[in-house]
C-alpha cells in the first residue's frame, strides 16, 4: 500500500513533464481541431450553417503567439530578412496539404452525421488561410531575434547540417524539454520520496473505493461451511 503511494506521485511528476512536452501539444491541437470542426457540423444542419469567411478574412493569428511591440527599429532590415529566411525554414507539408490529409481522415465522421464530404472540403479549402504559416513565423522569430540576428542564420540553413536540423527540430525540442523534465523527476522522486515518512493511500485510490469505478460496497462476510453429519 505505502508503494502504491509513491508509484502514484512518480505517475503524475512524469505525466506533468509529458503535458508540457512539444509532442502533446501538437497532439492536443489535433484533437481540438478534430473536435472542433464536429461540433460546429453538428450544431446546424447543413442548409443553415453560415458561410465559411473567405481567404481574403481569413481568421486571426492563434492566441498563444508572442505580443509584437509596435514598432522596431529594424523593422525594414528584418522584413527583408525574413523573406530570405522563409523558404528555408517554411515547414512541409504546406498548410493546404495538411488541412487536406485532416480532411480526408474524416470520412466515417461525414458518413456518420450526414455531412457532404465534397461540400465540406470545398468549405475548408476556401476557409484556411494558406498563408497563416509564413503570419504564425514571422511573429514567432520577430519576437525573439532582430535583423541582424536573423542574417546570421541564413548561411546556417542553407548548409546540410542546418536542413537536417530543420528535419529533426521536433524530436530535439522533445529531448531537451519533455524528456530531460521527466528524467529529472524520475529521478528525483526515486531518492526523495523514500526518504520521507510513509503516508497511507487515500480511502478514494483505494481499490473498490470511491472513484475508482467500483462501488466501493464491502460485500457481506460469507459464512463458513456447514460440516457434514457422519
Amino acid at each position: 500500500m505505502h508503494l502504491g503511494v509513491s508509484h502514484f506521485a512518480l505517475l503524475v511528476s512524469e505525466w506533468y513533464c509529458f503535458f508540457r512536452s512539444t509532442i502533446f501539444m501538437k497532439h492536443l491541437f489535433v484533437i481540438f481541431s478534430l473536435l472542433l470542426i464536429t461540433s460546429v457540423a453538428s450544431a446546424q444542419p447543413l442548409g443553415s450553417r453560415p458561410p465559411i469567411p473567405p481567404s481574403s478574412h481569413p481568421l486571426p493569428l492563434p492566441n498563444d503567439l508572442p505580443k509584437l511591440k509596435d514598432s522596431y527599429p529594424d523593422s525594414v532590415a528584418f522584413n527583408a530578412t525574413f523573406k530570405e529566411l522563409l523558404p528555408l525554414i517554411r515547414p512541409m507539408p504546406t498548410i493546404r496539404e495538411r488541412a487536406q490529409t485532416m480532411v480526408s481522415h474524416m470520412g466515417n465522421m461525414f458518413r456518420s452525421r450526414g455531412i457532404d464530404s465534397v461540400k465540406a472540403y470545398d468549405s475548408v479549402m476556401k476557409g484556411i488561410d494558406p498563408n497563416m504559416d509564413e503570419k504564425i513565423l514571422f511573429t514567432a522569430y520577430r519576437a525573439e531575434f532582430s535583423a541582424e540576428e536573423l542574417k546570421s542564420m541564413i548561411p546556417f540553413f542553407k548548409t546540410p547540417a542546418g536542413k537536417h536540423y530543420l528535419e529533426v527540430e521536433n524530436h530535439l525540442t522533445t529531448a531537451r524539454n519533455g524528456q530531460i523534465d521527466i528524467y529529472i523527476s524520475r529521478t528525483v522522486n526515486k531518492i526523495v520520496v523514500p526518504m520521507g515518512k510513509q503516508m497511507d493511500m487515500p480511502p478514494s485510490l483505494h481499490p473498490g473505493g470511491p472513484g475508482m469505478g467500483h462501488s466501493g460496497i464491502v460485500p457481506p462476510p460469507v459464512p463458513p461451511p456447514v460440516p457434514s453429519k457422519n
